[in-house]
C-alpha cells in the first residue's frame, strides 16, 4: 500500500507475485494494487528502511523523473478538474542497496515484497489530486548500472484552474504536480527525455491534443511548510486546444438557426393572434 496522506505515491508492502531470478540482469516483476492510507503533508517515511538515503549519494541526489502520459478520458471545465492516467518512473544511483541485495537471502523469493519493505524512495505525493481510481507500484532494478527504479501507474481525477478568457479558442494546461517530502538539499529532481502520451487513448471529440509533454523541475514556497523547509516538486504539463468547430457545428450554428428562425414569427399577422403566440412561445422554449 502507499503510505502517507491520501495522495501520497509511497508504496510500502503490497501484493506482488513471486520472481526468483538473480540481479545480474535488469529485473522487473508484476505489478501490484496498492491502498493509501493517511499521513500529514510534512511526514517522511515512518519506517527506518526508508529514511536510509544511499550512502555513497552526492548531496542532494539525484532522481530522474520520466512520466508516459496513457489516456485523457473527460475534462471538465465547469467542476475544474480532469480525469488522466498516467505512468510515473522514478530512477535514481544506489550501488550499495544493489550489493545488499544479491547478499540478502530475503530477496530470493518474493522481491518486490522486500523492495517495498526496505528500498529507499523519494516519498512523491500528489498536489492537485482529488480522487484515485487505481494505482499500482512495482520496481525495476539494473545491477550493472547500480541503479533502482520505482514505477507507479496512477489513475485518477486532478485538479485544474481553467483559462476561459479566449473561448472557444482556448489552450488549457493539463498539470500533474508532485511533491517529495525530502528537503530539496537532500534530493534533486531532474527530467528524462524519456516521456510520451498514448494519443490513440484521447477520444475528446470537443479537444485536440498538444504536440508538447513539459516537465519543470521546482521547489515548494517556504511558507507551505510548517517547518520552514523546501521541497523538489515535479510539474508535468500536458497541453490540449479546444476544438473551435466542433463548437461552432454543434452549438453556434444551432443557436443561429433557431435566432433567424425566431424573426419570422413577425411575419404572421397581428389579427392572427392565436397562430402568433404559439409560435412565439415556442420559439422561446427552445432558445
Amino acid at each position: 500500500m502507499f503510505s502517507g496522506n491520501s495522495n501520497y505515491l509511497v508504496p510500502e508492502v503490497g501484493e506482488m507475485g513471486s520472481d526468483h531470478c538473480r540481479f545480474s540482469k535488469v529485473r522487473a516483476a508484476a505489478r501490484s494494487k496498492v491502498v493509501p492510507n493517511f499521513a500529514t503533508q510534512d511526514a517522511v517515511p515512518t519506517d527506518a528502511a526508508a529514511q536510509r538515503k544511499p550512502q555513497d549519494a552526492p548531496e542532494p541526489l539525484e532522481v530522474r523523473v520520466g512520466v508516459a502520459i496513457i489516456g485523457i478520458s473527460e475534462i471538465d471545465i465547469i467542476a475544474q478538474k480532469y480525469d488522466a492516467e498516467f505512468q510515473l518512473d522514478q530512477t535514481w544511483h544506489d550501488p550499495e542497496f544493489c550489493a545488499y541485495m544479491d547478499t540478502d537471502d530475503e530477496f530470493k523469493g518474493d522481491w518486490q515484497r522486500q523492495m517495498f519493505k526496505k528500498a529507499w524512495h523519494p516519498n512523491l505525493y500528489m498536489i492537485n489530486q482529488v480522487d484515485v481510481i487505481s494505482r499500482e507500484g512495482w520496481w525495476a532494478v539494473d545491477a550493472e548500472q547500480q541503479e533502482i527504479t520505482l514505477k507507479l501507474r496512477i489513475k485518477g481525477t486532478f485538479r485544474e484552474r481553467f483559462e476561459l478568457q479566449h473561448f472557444p479558442f482556448d489552450v488549457q494546461n493539463l498539470r500533474l504536480e508532485f511533491q517529495s517530502s525530502w528537503p530539496h538539499d537532500q534530493v534533486n529532481f531532474v527530467s528524462t527525455a524519456k516521456n510520451s502520451i498514448n494519443r490513440q487513448r484521447f477520444i475528446l471529440e470537443e479537444w485536440v491534443l498538444g504536440d508538447k509533454l513539459l516537465i519543470k523541475t521546482t521547489l515548494s514556497d517556504a511558507e507551505e511548510s510548517r517547518q520552514g523547509a523546501t521541497y523538489g516538486r515535479v510539474q508535468i504539463y500536458v497541453y490540449v486546444a479546444r476544438h473551435w468547430k466542433f463548437y461552432a457545428w454543434n452549438i453556434f450554428s444551432i443557436l443561429f438557426i433557431i435566432t433567424t428562425l425566431s424573426h419570422f414569427v413577425g411575419v404572421v399577422d397581428e389579427s392572427e393572434f392565436t397562430e402568433r403566440l404559439p409560435n412565439l412561445f415556442t420559439m422561446l422554449l427552445v432558445s
